[in-house]
């Protein structure tokens, strides 16, 4: 949370640091009294939802090129980038070419991954 408020992008400024937190807690709050027992999802609420999608993209982002092949420099750099290709081919049933171009893509291209 301190990152994403901290953040200058993500438009929550120190000053509205707390009222974001309160709606926060009042959407949890209240799917959690609309839903017991369920888990509370990530898009419960619109703010929360484009905060944490464009985190994961930043760390994706971050993930990506440090890990693509023309960056690798490490056994365990390599370890990496083949366990996230492996996870392509076998659970999003990708082709082992596609899979090393999606990971190319990624990497040379600043604005491959894009936000809704």
């Amino acid at each position: 949370m301190r990152e994403i408020e901290t953040d200058p992008d993500w438009g929550v400024s120190s000053a509205e640091a707390p009222k974001f937190r309160s709606e926060i807690l009042a959407a949890v709050t209240e799917f959690v009294a609309a839903n017991p027992g369920e888990k509370v999802p990530y898009d419960c609420h619109e703010a929360i939802q484009k905060c944490i999608e464009r985190y994961v993209l930043n760390k994706v982002r971050k993930g990506v090129r440090l890990f693509s092949s023309g960056s690798v420099r490490t056994k365990e750099d390599r370890a990496k980038l083949a366990t996230a290709k492996e996870r392509l081919i076998t659970d999003h049933k990708m082709c082992e070419h596609c899979a090393d171009e999606l990971l190319r893509n990624a990497e040379e291209n600043p604005d491959f991954f894009v936000e809704k």
